[in-house]
């Protein structure tokens, strides 16, 4: 049986938009240097990707697909698409507090970056008083996080590269 949270995707977002989704965040902000903060080039060192029943689950994947699907949508003006980024977005805050609540996720990699992830979401999807206070929200519990990560955060160049996009 499927889990609610591949359940609730199911009905969100199909695998053709999550491929979309990750297929356009790869293109701007793994792949694609812009000279800017927002460049996940190390993500491979932190995150391996899931098999295809797991992408479904795995925070970082849902985070990657809801920023590919509203900048998707801002290329393309498709108002169906920004729904589905704003479903993904949803299910993936959902996805990350659940890792949050474990210590021994919390503290992950994985974790910090599905975290940045989301932050780029906040950050791009469009300017309301509701997205700043997502936004501040976001920046002041990812702050707390990496306190809570302490120095060990520093012992990889991904670790110290995460800690750098937060500041």
């Amino acid at each position: 049986g499927l889990s609610s949270d591949q359940a609730l995707l199911g009905d969100a977002l199909s695998c053709e938009l999550q491929e979309q989704g990750t297929a356009f965040f790869f293109s701007r902000y793994v792949t694609a240097d812009y000279g800017w903060s927002e460049n996940y080039a190390f993500m491979y060192d932190v995150w391996k990707p899931p098999d295809s029943n797991q992408a479904q689950v795995d925070p970082v994947t849902v985070s990657m697909t809801a920023v590919g699907l509203v900048g998707l949508s801002q290329v393309t003006g498709c108002s169906e698409t920004r729904t589905r980024a704003q479903q993904s977005y949803a299910i993936a805050l959902k996805l990350t507090h659940d890792a949050l609540r474990d210590p021994v996720e919390a503290v992950k990699d994985t974790t910090m970056l599905a975290v940045l992830i989301l932050g780029t979401y906040e950050f791009i999807s469009g300017y309301s008083p509701h997205t700043m206070r997502a936004w501040q929200d976001h920046v002041s519990g990812a702050a707390a996080l990496a306190r809570m990560r302490g120095p060990g955060q520093f012992q990889t160049k991904a670790g110290v590269r995460m800690f750098l996009m937060l500041c």
